[in-house]
């Protein structure tokens, strides 16, 4: 009870989020069973328990639920192993031996920005909204086979795509990110999405607006054998034929379709050399259809509403308001509504709401910050937030290799 005792009334007193230096302070509590009397192990591993279950806070309050669960398994496989990599300080400040069991409560600090540099690094959030996201959705099939292999739809088959993994690198090289692809994919019945066909352009965008991706590129990719031979070698031919839609507008933005064909003595090689040149040649194809199309989109105007509420309103509104009439983007600010506590503005802005909020995210405003939320293609909210705890100053690890303990 004095365990929890000291829990509780730290907490009561400790700063969750210190927004202006990039750290995330908390309490956590960890446990581990006391194996052959070894106490400094069962300790040392009880603390390790609470700076993980700290970075955990730290990330499930920098991303949404629906990315946390597309990518966990990219967190516990990368991220949570090198907890210690994050932890700017921690200080124990309870501990306790109970029934076979070491207890600490554990104070620590993380640090954000190398947090938000794996979750950009990673793809698992987009370090730069100018840079579209593509959904790739790509079935392929090469001589032999009966049926295409895809992952997603109705009775997917075991999926490996040569096709995929060169469109992807390709765009990559252009600065246009893809999502879903690896070994993490999502299942589309998890966000109740069902595919009637394998090509349902319709359930390829919904899953692509979960996904949080601008464009989804679905449709084939195939090699055969042809009638054709070349001296002792056999002749293959290859297609790519996708279909890329915007998935905000529902527009579709390009047909790609691309033959190729590669001779060969060997079977498997020519088939895969075929496929190869193919999808280097839908790549190519791809790839300024893409960039023209999201220039273009960039640049068009669009009327962005914008909620804001949260205490102390009518200074900060007015200090907010302030704020936009500096943002070069913005055409102009249109009040809707304004109440004591809450507005609505309609902001015309060269930009998504995205953008816009990547944008606004940066401005400092003093003495209150401001928390966006709830973000869709037009709209967004803005929650005014006072500043708690000491932003002046943040403890700094002495040693950088190795968190600093400190103990009564």
């Amino acid at each position: 009870m004095a365990f929890l005792m000291v829990i509780l009334l730290v907490c009561l007193f400790t700063a969750d989020l210190f927004a202006d230096t990039g750290i995330m302070a908390g309490i956590n509590t960890g446990k581990r069973r006391i194996i052959k009397e070894d106490v400094p192990k069962a300790k040392q591993d009880a603390i390790s328990d609470a700076l993980e279950q700290a970075l955990q806070n730290t990330v499930t309050a920098m991303v949404s639920r629906d990315v946390l669960a597309r990518h966990l398994g990219v967190l516990y496989d990368r991220l949570l192993p090198k907890t210690q990599d994050y932890v700017v300080t921690y200080k124990v400040l309870a501990e306790l031996k109970q029934a076979g069991h070491y207890l600490v409560a554990v104070e620590s600090k993380i640090d954000m920005s190398l947090v938000e540099k794996f979750l950009k690094d990673h793809n698992i959030i987009n370090a730069n909204p100018d840079i579209p996201t593509i959904l790739p959705l790509i079935s392929e099939k090469t001589g032999g086979e009966i049926l295409p292999r895809y992952w997603w739809g109705n009775n997917p088959l075991p999926y490996e795509s040569v096709a995929e993994d060169i469109l992807i690198r390709l765009m990559a090289d252009h600065q246009i990110l893809s999502t879903a692809n690896g070994i993490y994919r999502p299942d589309p019945s998890f966000y109740n999405i069902t595919f009637n066909s394998v090509y349902d352009a319709q359930a390829a965008m919904a899953l692509g607006e979960q996904m949080k991706a601008d464009i989804v590129a679905i449709g084939s990719a195939r090699s055969d054998e042809a009638p054709n031979r070349v001296g002792d070698e056999k002749a293959y031919v290859a297609s790519v034929d996708l279909d890329l839609f915007h998935i905000e507008t529902r527009e579709k933005v390009a047909t790609i379709q691309v033959q190729e064909t590669a001779a060969s003595i060997d079977e498997k090689t020519g088939y895969q050399d075929a496929l190869i040149k193919a999808a280097h040649a839908a790549g190519e194809a791809m790839v300024p259809k893409i960039q023209k199309f999201w220039t273009e989109y960039l640049r068009k105007e669009r009327t962005i509403e914008v909620t804001i509420n949260g205490d102390e309103f009518l200074p900060r509104y007015v200090a907010l308001k302030d704020q936009l009439q500096t943002i070069p983007e913005i055409e102009s600010v249109i009040p809707k509504e304004l109440g004591t506590n809450s507005a609505l503005l309609g902001v015309v802005y060269k930009g998504n709401a995205q953008q816009f909020a990547s944008t606004l995210i940066l401005r400092t405003f003093e003495n209150f910050g401001i928390d966006i939320t709830e973000v869709t293609d037009t709209s967004l909210t803005v929650q005014f937030v006072s500043l708690k705890g000491d932003t002046t100053e943040s403890a700094q690890n002495p040693d950088p290799d190795q968190p600093a303990e400190q103990t009564e």
